[in-house]
């Protein structure tokens, strides 16, 4: 039994797109503002035009580096947690909690309120506690100073889970800061290489930039074998073409330069490929994230990376466009999960995000972790072989009054069969008796349930003072 599998390109298109992408890395090339980065790209053998910023890869230099790049990830975890293997040693998926939003949708009002430490930790704590949740992210702090939040994010984070965490520094500044955090929750510098406990995004400005900020990222994450999450953030119709096509072109493209600059910079250095395609309503002017061009957007690009370069790639497999847990937040990340799951990413993300990236919502998280089951149902596929073909029972059947349920081989199998507690199965007298709730009101009960049982980690004292030394620096040198 293989793994089922979604493929939006034939072999000959994804060849075209990787092929594509090299002739552009080696002809044009892309801006990289940085200068200590440039030197050192120009070193290690690529084409750096230093008045202009421009670098161009030659062909020889991106075969070089795709030799070089890790098949496997090992993304780890602190005080005692298992590290992850990337890819899935069962050929399925781990799961991301959402990252960035600046909102917190309170499970008590239903109303947006600006995202708080004790949100953030609370979030944290939820990412702990969900089986279904393999790693944790940062969100955005507005109750700290704007300079140091997502290193306040991050230290409230690793005092509230253990998992590892994939995260997007907010500023050149801030990144050592990130690093000395998970430098001390792992217990030195070798022991972090060892158990890399982050994996910081580093994302172009599309089209076609690494920002300043970015670049010293990607020289960071080099310098201390982070994994590196190699994000290209097009806009269908606005930073990227509005075709689809077009539109995972460029993103490949982007993806695959930070890919090989990695390299460069440190032979070795784990990539998560995550080229995550955003759309524009044309009419309003909104940017989207659900609607089915940047679906297959994705998707495609997926398979570029892990069928084109052999690369583990991840994406956004969750989330919505809506403003509330509603159906249409049910449908989009239905409709969005299934697609990037059988895909083939590695990490699928932002379980519990609204409103396309800005607001979280625990009681979304409820709903999307009892996808992600359904997802991982869907990806096994189905066995066939002489058992789970029950040819026997079939060839003992009587036509017409003939019934399977006494048989020694449904009793073997029916715990097979998912039970998803997203769905009703009682009768319908039995359901309304209950209170007639719909899936909205399940999933807030659900969340209010699990809220009962979350807590904060017992760490070590010194780790504690340590983590606070970190963040006071960050304060004293980062705001002005």
């Amino acid at each position: 039994m293989e793994n089922l599998r979604f493929r939006v390109l034939n072999a000959d298109e994804m060849g075209t797109i990787c092929e594509k992408c090299k002739e552009f890395l080696s002809t044009k090339g892309t801006q990289v503002d940085h200068p200590e980065v440039l030197k050192r790209l120009k070193k290690a053998g690529a084409q750096v035009d230093l008045g202009t910023k421009q670098v161009r890869l030659p062909k020889d230099v991106i075969h070089a580096a795709l030799k070089v790049v890790p098949r496997k990830v090992t993304l780890g975890g602190h005080s005692g947690r298992k590290s992850l293997s990337v890819p899935h040693p069962d050929g399925l998926f781990y799961t991301l909690i959402n990252t960035g939003a600046r909102n917190y949708l309170d499970p008590e009002t239903n109303t947006y309120q600006p995202l708080t430490m004790a949100n953030m930790a609370e979030w944290a704590q939820l990412a702990e506690a969900t089986d279904e949740i393999d790693c944790c992210s940062i969100l955005t702090v507005r109750d700290v100073p704007d300079q140091t939040c997502d290193i306040y994010a991050l230290k409230t984070v690793f005092e509230n889970t253990t998992k590892h965490t994939i995260l997007q520094p907010f500023s050149f500044g801030s990144v050592k800061y990130l690093f000395e955090l998970a430098v001390a929750a792992v217990g030195g510098k070798e022991a972090l290489k060892r158990n890399p406990l982050i994996s910081p995004f580093v994302c172009y400005n599309s089209p076609l930039l690494l920002a300043d900020y970015n670049a010293e990222i990607l020289l960071q994450c080099a310098e201390h074998k982070a994994p590196i999450s190699a994000d290209s953030l097009p806009s269908m119709g606005a930073t990227s073409p509005v075709t689809v096509a077009g539109t995972v072109l460029l993103a490949c493209i982007e993806v695959l330069s930070i890919t090989v600059l990695a390299q460069l910079l440190g032979d070795g250095t784990p990539i998560l490929a995550r080229p995550l395609v955003w759309g524009l309503d044309m009419s309003t002017g909104r940017s989207t994230h659900c609607n089915i061009e940047t679906i297959l957007s994705d998707a495609a690009a997926v398979q570029v990376f892990k069928e084109g370069f052999q690369i583990p790639a991840m994406n956004y497999a969750f989330g919505n466009d809506s403003y509330l847990p509603d159906e249409e937040a049910a449908i989009q990340g239905a409709q969005r999960g299934m697609l990037l799951t059988l895909a083939g990413a590695d990490i699928v993300g932002a379980a519990g995000r609204m409103n396309i990236m800005s607001a979280v919502s625990p009681v979304q998280l409820m709903v999307d972790k009892g996808m992600v089951n359904i997802f991982k149902h869907a990806k096994k596929g189905a066995r066939v072989d002489d058992e789970t073909l029950a040819w026997k029972d079939i060839l003992d059947t009587a036509p017409g009054n003939g019934q399977f349920l006494d048989r020694p081989h449904t009793a073997k199998h029916c715990r097979e069969v998912l039970r998803s507690e997203l769905f009703v199965t009682e009768p319908y007298d039995n359901w309304k008796e209950a209170g007639a709730k719909g899936l909205g009101s399940r999933a807030r009960e659900k969340f209010f349930a699990v809220k009962e049982t979350l807590k904060p980690l017992t760490l070590p004292e010194d780790l504690k003072r340590e983590f606070n030394r970190i963040v006071k620096d960050a304060d004293a040198h980062l705001i002005k």
